[in-house]
């Protein structure tokens, strides 16, 4: 990792990036990163990438409505002061235009603020807060909060209203739901003192988590069949073990039976376990990064 002592927003898609979603069915490669500590990464644009982080590889297709340039799904990772904390935030926001890339704007900025915090239940609580207080009634949207803990692979999941992700256990090799049928949240934006429960679990090396909006699981086929949780269960289950094109293969399988023309807004992100770790130059600059970003986030308020 650099030793970037500032932020780095990228809310705009790279035209290489608006080129990989577009020509993704004839088999673009992603574009690959890596984030940096202390970087803020993601928007509401059409993108196609991976991003490698210490603990996880990332793989991101994000496709708004009729090829829009943005849409209503929104998802932003985030690097602490070491790189020890990757966080990834995804959200499908209620309405369009400016009143999505005002929520867009909101939530990079929530979650710049909380880049150091190992738990994201403080972001959870202020992004649901931050929407409530909207009087025009456009804060309602889905969300899903994911927190690695490089050190010792902890995992926290919380889903705020969101499709269940799906979890592949590279020990059985086998695809399940990553929920609680017994503790569902509600969506941001409902109830201001909501209480948001999450999931944890210890990541091992090749274990992974696919995150997707509504868009994919209600796009319809020819015949008006709906894709659903079940069908993507089903498709997994086929393709097997995560692979850095899987994203792009469950794209281009919906593409295929909507015409091109899923509906809605597509976004799927893959997260694998990977076995980066922390350098000692990031670990020996942690320190001053985080008084940096503190100082920074004092005088800016």
């Amino acid at each position: 990792m650099s030793s970037t002592e500032t932020p780095i927003v990228a809310d705009e898609p790279r035209p290489s990036d608006r080129r990989a979603s577009i020509d993704l069915a004839t088999g673009c490669e992603p574009t690959t990163d890596r984030l940096q500590c202390m970087e803020v990464v993601g928007g509401n644009g059409a993108t196609h990438r991976k991003i490698e982080t210490t603990g996880l590889d990332v793989t991101i297709f994000s496709r708004p409505h009729e090829s829009d340039p943005y849409g209503g799904d929104v998802h932003y990772l985030t690097g602490c002061a070491s790189g020890r904390i990757t966080r990834i935030v995804v959200a499908d926001v209620a309405g369009h235009g400016a009143s999505v890339a005002e929520r867009a704007r909101q939530l990079r900025d929530i979650a710049r603020d909380n880049v150091n915090h190992i738990r994201h239940q403080r972001m959870v609580k202020r992004t649901n807060r931050e929407f409530s207080d909207d009087d025009r009634g456009t804060g309602f949207a889905t969300g899903v909060f994911v927190t690695l803990f490089q050190p010792t692979g902890g995992l926290r999941l919380c889903n705020a209203g969101h499709p269940p992700p799906f979890l592949f256990t590279a020990e059985t090799g086998e695809w399940s739901s990553f929920s609680d049928p017994e503790r569902r949240n509600l969506p941001l934006g409902v109830v201001p003192d909501t209480t948001f429960h999450e999931l944890t679990r210890r990541m091992e090396l090749g274990d992974a988590v696919l995150i997707v909006t509504d868009g994919l699981l209600e796009s319809r086929d020819g015949d008006g069949s709906m894709l659903g949780s079940d069908g993507l269960e089903k498709w997994l289950g086929e393709f097997g073990t995560p692979s850095d094109d899987l994203v792009a293969r469950i794209a281009a399988r919906v593409l295929e039976r909507t015409d091109g023309e899923p509906g809605d807004d597509l976004t799927l992100l893959l997260l694998r376990k990977n076995d980066n770790r922390v350098g000692t130059r990031d670990q020996l600059l942690a320190p001053v990064r985080y008084l940096t970003d503190l100082v920074g986030l004092r005088s800016s308020k």
